[in-house]
């Protein structure tokens, strides 16, 4: 039955079905990104989620269906916010965004949640670090930038090749507890200052800082953080 619901999602609603048809590569390996040799563009970085393996999932799709099959490998594409799916490698399909409201990933024995946040917008998919209802939430939405450089130290002169670069550039949202939010790029003393200027927990903010350790990640910080303000 479960099949039987996700060959009906991806029949009425597949953007592009198979890389033969629609220049989508796949291998048994790994999927890959669409080259386009005849402007011998390289690829650096990536733009799906999963690179070295695909992930299983569940997925709430948009008439609140819940479906998991361990027959079929998810992907999430950073750009469009689209979900692949495939069953064999040979043939990948596209869901469109606008079909599922949630995306459960497991990979390497870890969870990635990827969800509708209506108190931010209603557009994107936000991944999931901490949820509370009552408390403060933290989220993540990838913004993966593409960049064209142009190598022209070649041995041929008038010549160059075009390497396309993938980079990630996390933007985090911390849902206050009375359901306003506030957005960072750069997590700094001041960028936080800024954030949590009129929140009766400021002080706690301030005291957090002051007792941080060097080099941790951006993430953990603010992971930490919030962990720490929801005691």
């Amino acid at each position: 039955m479960i099949k039987f619901i996700v060959c009906s999602i991806l029949c009425m609603s597949v953007l592009r079905a198979g890389f033969a048809q629609n220049g989508m590569y796949a291998d048994y390996a790994q999927y890959r990104e669409p080259i386009d040799y005849s402007t011998d563009v390289k690829l650096k970085g990536r733009r799906i989620l999963f690179d070295s393996s695909w992930a299983r999932a569940k997925v709430l799709s948009a008439n609140n269906t819940l479906i998991q099959n361990d027959s079929f490998y998810f992907n999430f594409d950073k750009i469009s916010q689209n979900l692949y799916v495939t069953k064999d490698y040979k043939k990948v399909y596209e869901v469109d965004k606008r079909e599922y409201k949630a995306v459960l990933f497991y990979w390497n024995d870890t969870k990635y949640l990827f969800k509708h946040v209506y108190l931010i917008n209603k557009k994107d998919f936000f991944q999931e670090i901490i949820q509370n209802d009552d408390k403060y939430s933290l989220y993540k939405l990838i913004h993966a930038t593409v960049r064209v450089r142009s190598n022209t130290a070649l041995p041929v002169p008038d010549t160059y090749r075009r390497f396309e670069l993938f980079k990630d550039v996390p933007e985090y949202f911390i849902l206050f507890p009375n359901k306003e939010y506030k957005s960072l790029f750069l997590i700094k003393k001041s960028s936080l200052d800024r954030a949590f200027k009129l929140s009766p927990d400021n002080q706690k903010v301030n005291e957090f800082m002051q007792n941080l350790k060097e080099d941790i990640p951006e993430e953990e910080i603010l992971r930490n953080l919030i962990t720490y303000l929801n005691q």
